[in-house]
């Protein structure tokens, strides 16, 4: 279960927006939600502001005139990439640009197995290929030792990044980098091609409609792909280069929608962050980047469609590799069902793809609500992996809470990557734990947040269609989330060979259709004719020139749920599961009686399968809270009494020929010798 947090809304200023500006009613209230208190912040927040000069960042000029000079006197350029969406569109975008300028050029993005950034080996490569100059792409600004090499060689450096600095920075010409303290551009959240493209601005006199024209397209992959904030800057580059994927005339994005069968003329920022992006990732994860970067600055439509159709393979590789590693670690999760209750899940594996150990831990961290590490053992001697936070939960003050067993390590508030010796592993899980229980009393939990509970009347199509001024959507700008609550569920229905569902219901008085995608009618546990609540997202869905309208679930539950109490009992019971101290008090509360363990039992046999969640909501009584719920649920599992599937708390009976005395439960006989 995630935790939903409501928005307040001031309906003064909603119906103050209706009046006096365009803003449908949904809209009005939407945006009333986030924070709009009057028309002047109402088109602020939806118009998408000025590009700043680039002439403002620190180095910038600098950098130009020495781009300029190796330009002029024909040196050998290096562009040296990164093996990300970001890293190969911005190296893409600059060795475009640089050949249209004349400048002898060439790239270097680094494979995956040779990790992020510049390294020595890859120095050399660039030197005896004769380089004079070497500019960076979404990486340097950590390449302090490389950068002295580079100088030593005899070749000069250019960095342009967007990563924090660290106090000191690396030996270079230029570095452009917003993050700099010495900074004084305003807008501080561009990602590596968004650098990469007022660079070019100022390579051509700050004319932005010029380089829009020419790069607008893949500015805004790079700036969706690498997940930064869609505000400022951010939210007018992806604006105005949503409308150049389009209406692209690059032979690379027009080959690879044909191939993945998706549809330009609808674009939109969510489309390409599920079907451009990770297809162009795949191929630093599985392949090789040079795939995609040979993609985007191809101009034979034949090579285009063959390499568009090799990244969707790649993609559709990588998927499968996530699926296997899921599988075992739900082999793992099988064989030790107490892994769940520990505050932080942490996995490892041999030969984990380190290509999506990262991905496999988002998926984790979703399903599951906890911080995730994810740990790949490469060699006999090595491991490294990746992680994802939740809320306040830092990854990166975790991973410096366990430097001291870490032979790399980096990263931010909510993900981070990680080297060490597979002997420290144990050492590692021990501190990682450490951190959580030293930092917080209770663990952070994900939450959604609702921009307003609809009613059915609302859902309609112009409202709908009003929402799309608030676009591009991502981060820091979210596709808005609706409740529709206390609705009685009809039907689910499977589809597509029943890896998705649709609900059916009624919602005051009005009947709709809810969709549910990567879910089976097997794996939802709500009960026919139950009340239940949603999440939804809506959408217009165009079909043979009719447009109708999508309601897409992102949770679901049954009404009624009390969410302080019930993350309350749930802390307290994976502490008592964990054998870590809890107050005497909660003892006489969790306990279960003969009663309670009897009341338990009738509702599985009634339900035939459940999960624990929606059985706690099923009973619904003030005697029973989540963890005495859970405990009841354990008592049965160790007698033998029901099946749990503990990777989808799913519970079922098991027929049992003899009697069985509650009595012999080790779980029950501790409760109350604590207790007592």
């Amino acid at each position: 279960m995630k935790k939903w947090v409501a928005k307040s809304c001031d309906v003064n200023v909603v119906n103050m927006l209706i009046k006096e500006t365009t803003i449908n009613p949904l809209c009005a209230s939407v945006i009333t939600a986030r924070g709009v208190t009057s028309k002047d912040t109402a088109v602020n927040f939806i118009q998408p502001c000025e590009i700043e000069s680039p002439l403002s960042m620190v180095d910038m000029s600098k950098a130009i005139d020495v781009l300029n000079h190796h330009i002029d006197i024909s040196s050998k350029i290096c562009i040296f990439g990164d093996y990300d969406c970001d890293g190969i569109t911005s190296t893409a975008m600059l060795k475009t640009y640089l050949e249209f300028l004349g400048a002898n050029v060439f790239t270097y993005i680094p494979e995956r197995s040779e990790g992020y950034g510049m390294n020595i080996n890859a120095i050399d490569k660039i030197n005896e290929q004769g380089a004079n100059l070497i500019i960076t792409v979404d990486n340097g600004i950590s390449a302090h030792n490389e950068a002295e090499y580079i100088y030593s060689l005899g070749m000069q450096l250019i960095v342009t990044d967007h990563h924090q600095p660290s106090e000191t920075l690396p030996r270079a010409e230029a570095i452009v980098n917003p993050h700099r303290k010495d900074c004084p551009s305003k807008f501080k959240n561009l990602c590596g091609a968004g650098v990469v493209f007022k660079l070019i601005m100022a390579l051509e006199g700050n004319d932005y409609n010029s380089v829009l024209e020419q790069f607008g397209d893949l500015v805004a992959i790079a700036t969706i792909g690498d997940v930064v904030e869609i505000s400022g800057e951010n939210r007018k580059l992806v604006h105005d280069g949503l409308q150049y994927i389009k209406d692209s005339d690059r032979i690379g994005i027009l080959a690879l929608s044909e191939v993945a069968n998706i549809d330009l003329e609808t674009i939109d920022s969510t489309k390409v962050a599920f079907g451009i992006v990770p297809r162009i990732n795949a191929s630093g994860r599985f392949g090789s980047p040079k795939t995609a970067l040979a993609l985007l600055t191809s101009e034979d439509e034949s090579d285009a469609l063959k390499l568009a159709q090799q990244l969707c393979d790649l993609n559709n590789q990588r998927k499968s590799t996530e699926d296997k590693i899921m599988q075992e670690i739900a082999l793992q999760i099988e064989s030790n069902p107490k892994i769940l209750n520990e505050r932080v899940l942490i996995f490892s594996g041999n030969n984990f793809h380190h290509g999506v150990i990262g991905i496999v831990a988002s998926r984790i961290c979703e399903k599951y609500d906890k911080p995730c590490f994810v740990i790949s053992n490469e060699e006999e001697s090595s491991s490294r992996g990746s992680a994802r936070g939740i809320g306040s939960f830092s990854i990166f003050k975790c991973l410096e809470y366990c430097s001291s067993v870490l032979e790399r390590f980096g990263g931010h508030q909510g993900a981070g990557g990680f080297s060490l010796k597979t002997e420290n592993l144990q050492e590692f899980t021990k501190l990682i734990l450490q951190y959580a229980d030293d930092t917080f009393n209770i663990m952070p939990r994900t939450s959604f947040n609702i921009d307003k509970v609809i009613s059915p009347n609302e859902i309609t199509l112009e409202n709908i269609k009003g929402l799309s001024i608030l676009e591009p959507f991502g981060e820091g700008n979210k596709e808005p989330t609706f409740a529709i609550m206390h609705c009685k569920l009809l039907e689910v229905l499977p589809l597509a060979n029943n890896t998705s569902v649709k609900f059916k219901v009624q919602y005051q008085g009005k009947y709709l259709d809810i969709l549910c995608f990567r879910k089976s009618s097997e794996e939802i546990f709500l009960r026919k004719n139950s009340m239940c609540d949603f999440l939804v997202k809506l959408s217009i869905n165009f079909f043979k020139g009719r447009e109708s309208i999508t309601i897409m679930a992102i949770d679901y539950r049954m009404s009624g749920v009390n969410q302080a109490k019930f993350f309350s009992a749930l802390d307290i019971y994976e502490r008592f599961s964990l054998g870590k101290d809890i107050s005497k008090t909660y003892y006489e509360k969790i306990t279960p009686s003969y009663d309670d363990l009897k009341l338990v039992y009738s509702y599985i046999a009634r339900l035939k399968i459940t999960d624990t969640e929606t059985l706690f909501l099923t009973i619904n009584k003030d005697s029973m809270n989540y963890c005495k719920l859970r405990l009841c649920v354990d008592i049965f599992y160790e007698l033998g009494l029901l099946k749990f599937d503990v990777t989808n708390q799913a519970v079922t009976i098991v027929s049992v020929d003899n009697k069985v005395d509650l009595n012999g439960s080790s779980i029950l006989r501790r409760l109350k010798d604590y207790g007592e």
